[in-house]
């Protein structure tokens, strides 16, 4: 996953989003995921997982977004990718 990876955030976050009515919410999140896949890549899965909340949170106001399942998938993609230069 790098920082300018178009797929990001991913078919099952993007359903997640669509089922609940908050498309509108896409682009926030996708930049959320984009911001933490480039300065966490490659750290531990927990941290990542940590972060990666904290960020969706962050840019969209609420918590709990996204599934946990969503959320750790994610992470750990975050977390299996190399740390960019």
């Amino acid at each position: 996953m790098t920082a300018d990876d178009g797929t990001a955030l991913g078919a099952r976050a993007t359903r997640e989003l669509a089922d609940q009515g908050k498309d509108d919410l896409t682009e926030p999140v996708s930049e959320a995921i984009r911001s933490v896949a480039a300065s966490h890549a490659g750290r531990a899965l927990d941290e990542v997982e940590s972060v990666l909340n904290q960020a969706i949170h962050g840019a969209t106001g609420l918590q709990s977004l996204l599934s946990v399942e969503t959320v750790r998938g994610l992470a750990q993609r975050i977390s299996e990718s190399k740390p960019h230069a």
